[in-house]
């Protein structure tokens, strides 16, 4: 199984966890997008085609993923969001958790909360 985790810039420790937390379970994580947000939070030169790229690999693991976990932090972020409506227009199961899982209808849509026990079920 192969799982793409979004979450928010701001939220790198939980999700370096839960991204060990699948490989633990012999699941790929299509992109380890943590490195290069920390550079870009501690680098305020971050060019347009930097982002342009970085944005590109996002949505390209989202897409190449069997489910996406979307983990909320309570940290404004819009990234994640698109990543997940990337997810559900592909038809793409998305499992949402944490603190701001009712800050969006959509996050019921596929009636999952619980991460980990679905994609030990799979």
């Amino acid at each position: 199984m192969k799982v793409y985790l979004a979450s928010s810039s701001h939220n790198l420790d939980e999700a370096r966890w839960a991204m060990a937390q699948l490989r633990q379970r012999g699941i790929t994580v299509t992109l380890d997008w943590t490195d290069s947000a920390e550079r870009d939070l501690d680098t305020f030169g971050v060019s347009d085609d930097e982002r342009r790229d970085e944005a590109h690999a996002d949505l390209d693991a989202v897409l190449a993923s069997d489910a996406v976990w979307v983990l909320t932090s309570g940290h404004p972020t819009s990234g994640m969001w698109c990543e997940m409506g990337a997810a559900m227009a592909r038809g793409i199961p998305v499992v949402v958790s944490g603190p701001d899982r009712e800050a969006c209808i959509f996050a019921h849509h596929d009636g999952h909360g619980a991460p980990l026990t679905y994609v030990d079920n799979k």
